[in-house]
């Protein structure tokens, strides 16, 4: 993993060094031809592609998977199948980089679905535990329903275009921001016309692939980055190991529909209520996520639901256009967040493997470098001044209202944003105050030192919920330095990482220089470049007034502070109450705590009655079909069993056949005769 980050840095340091921002291709061989001879088209090719948006992505990819390496090599340490996990973990960063690094959708598409079989062969690495067994299909079986859009998708592109590349010669901007040089050589760009099925338009609707093209894709998008409403899968994914749920929910696989998205941003440009629909399942998925992380108890589900949230926030930043904005937050929460599920780790490891938050607490006494680390990627989701997460939420946010000065339905989903922020804020603290500061709860089955009302909060603890080891007679205690140097390393880039991305209004008083676009999105320019659709929307936000920026700068940090405020009250100082509280909002507490019943309503809705509907078709599959063939079988087994008796090789009985044969046939004539 090391030598593939160095062979990476140096792949992107030769690439940017140059003097031109055209994609760097190496085509390798043909892998699908159309036709043949001479006629034959190029259909695929096995091709790599290196431009500003898979410089960024590959880095990410190699840097943040060798660091979970290495917290690895400790964390598994004892693990039984240690060659395994690793061979699983080298495996899916490898087609990780397949899907950023392919030159055509036919390659983005088989590293695609090689993330989706890693994802079930992680989650379900302990796969004699029943629930890491069930939540690996669980991810298989959900990516498949996205995936399928995805292909329908690539359908229509290869219907439209008749090619899957990316660029065509002389190409030097992203998909279809020219279209006509898509295909090599040149040829038809897309027909934004109306398509159909079938020759009754009355009965089969009229499908403008302009616009099924981007929403084909982005279902897909929903499957893999977790939006509603396939992101069931991603909070079942804690069954697997702490490192795997850094690696998924950090680098690897939730950012392949973001990343996917930004490629084919030109789709979506051509087809502006494309747009609308990916940033309103975007905001509607932050603010979803965050609801349901306000009342999580275990430690690793708490990150997992925060993971879809930014996740959410990320898919707003493209739906507003700001594709640049949405790979900035991408690159900044997979340091915070591999951060947060290393620390968790740490902590797993230091108390047995207990993950319960009722169970924890006065943790920086004991886990020093993780409470310190932990606090920074805390600083950083929430968004505080000058750590990373404040970058490239507030450049999400702020993209978002810009787009709402020209359709008031982005201003909507700003205020949705700006409200998941505080609560972002708040169960991100609730967490942090519950398992580092107060008095350390997990001494005896049972029982709280000091905190007899956080008990109450929630439902008991049974002693045995994590395999007997939910009660900690030991003294908690730091993990080790292969551990513990990922954990610092990864805390000091959820500071530094978002200064590539600061504002304009900031850096333009540090140098004097003026524009609306920051650093970052500067460099992704070439990659992302706003199509002439949207030259309008780009003009709005060039308009805006700084002291508008700064005023929303303002808010997003007065919300994550309040945030901050609230969960220090209920769980520092216990005003109000959280048993109260909880007492008090029974009904909308239960809610919460059951995720909605969404999956109770995905199992009585999809999972029961297909179910139903599999075992009646295995039973008329049985009964009927396989009923008739093997009756046609048996017929003729009958039939051929009863003819065989008169073939028994004895001479007297065919002279006695015969005999009566004749007998017969005379018989017969007699009877014509009269």
């Amino acid at each position: 993993m090391l030598a593939a980050f160095l062979v990476a840095a140096g792949a992107v340091w030769q690439y940017t060094s140059g003097s031109t921002d055209e994609p760097f291709q190496q085509h390798l061989f043909p892998w699908i031809a159309w036709g043949k001879g001479r006629a034959a088209v190029d259909v695929a090719e096995v091709g790599f592609l290196l431009d500003p948006l898979s410089c960024v992505m590959v880095l990410v990819v190699t840097f943040v998977g060798f660091l979970i390496h290495v917290y690895s090599v400790g964390y598994m340490s004892h693990d039984p199948g240690f060659p395994r996990f690793f061979t699983y973990l080298n495996l899916f960063t490898f087609s990780m980089l397949t899907l950023v690094l392919g030159n055509n959708f036919l390659c983005m598409f088989v590293g695609w679905e090689l993330v989706g079989l890693c994802s079930y062969l992680l989650i379900g690495y302990w796969f004699t535990r029943p629930s890491a067994a069930s939540a690996g299909k669980k991810a298989f079986v959900v990516n498949r329903i996205g995936d399928w859009g995805f292909l329908i998708g690539l359908f229509l592109i290869w219907a439209t275009f008749g090619t899957f590349q990316f660029f065509g010669e002389g190409s030097t901007r992203g998909v279809l921001d020219d279209p006509s040089t898509l295909l090599k050589g040149g040829g038809p760009g897309l027909d934004l016309g109306q398509f159909f099925f079938g020759t009754d338009p009355g009965t089969f609707g009229y499908l403008n692939v302009g616009l099924a093209i981007p929403l084909l894709l982005f279902v897909g998008a929903t499957g893999k980055s977790a939006q509603i409403p396939l992101y069931v899968w991603l909070p079942d994914a804690m069954e697997g190991p702490t490192p795997v749920s850094a690696l998924i929910h950090a680098a690897t696989m939730v950012t392949a529909g973001v990343y996917m998205v930004a490629r084919t941003h030109s789709f979506f440009e051509l087809a502006p209520e494309s747009l609308t629909v990916v940033a309103t399942i975007g905001a509607l998925t932050a603010l979803f996520a965050a609801t349901i992380g306000l009342v999580q108890t275990d430690i690793k589900r708490v990150l997992a639901y925060s993971t879809v949230s930014q996740l959410g926030y990320m898919v707003l930043g493209l739906g507003s256009g700001a594709f640049a904005a949405g790979i900035f937050h991408l690159m900044t929460h997979a340091f915070f967040k591999a951060l947060l599920f290393l620390g968790a780790g740490s902590v797993i490891h230091a108390l047995s493997d207990e993950q319960d938050l009722r169970r924890m607490g006065g943790l920086r006494r004991y886990l020093p470098v993780t409470t310190i680390t932990f606090l920074v990627a805390w600083l950083a989701i929430i968004g505080f001044p000058g750590f990373a997460g404040f970058f490239s939420k507030d450049l999400i946010l702020s993209r978002t209202f810009e787009r709402g000065m020209e359709d008031p339905w982005f201003l909507v989903l700003y205020g949705i944003g700006l409200v998941t922020v505080a609560l972002t804020a708040f169960y991100m603290s609730r967490l942090v105050f519950l398992a580092f500061f107060g008095d350390y709860r997990g001494a005896s089955a049972g029982e709280t030192v000091g905190t007899a009302a956080l008990a109450a909060e929630h439902e008991p603890v049974a002693a045995a919920d994590h395999g007997g080891q939910g009660t900690h007679g030991a003294r908690p205690h730091e993990a080790p330095w292969v551990m513990t140097v990922p954990l610092i390393v990864l805390a000091f880039f959820s500071i530094v990482a978002g200064w590539i991305g600061v504002p304009p209004l900031i850096s333009g008083f540090i140098t004097g220089a003026e524009g609306h676009l920051s650093w970052f999105e500067q460099f992704l320019e070439p990659s992302l470049a706003v199509h002439a659709a949207n030259a309008a929307a780009a003009e709005h936000g060039a308009a805006l007034d700084p002291m508008i920026e700064l005023g929303l700068t303002g808010a997003s940090v007065a919300m994550a502070a309040l945030g901050v405020a609230v969960a220090a009250l209920m769980y520092l100082a216990r005003v109000p109450d959280p048993a109260a509280l909880t007492d008090a909002l029974r009904t909308p507490y239960n809610w919460l705590r059951n995720k909605w019943y969404v999956d109770e309503l995905y199992q009585a809705i999809i999972a029961h009655p297909g179910a139903r509907l599999a075992s009646f078709l295995a039973a008329f599959d049985l009964g009927v079909v396989d009923g008739a063939v093997n009756g046609v079988a048996r017929l003729a087994r009958g039939t051929g069993s009863l003819l065989r008796q008169t073939q028994n090789g004895y001479v007297r009985t065919y002279a006695v056949t015969m005999l009566i044969g004749a007998f017969a046939v005379l018989a017969y004539w007699a009877f014509r005769a009269v």
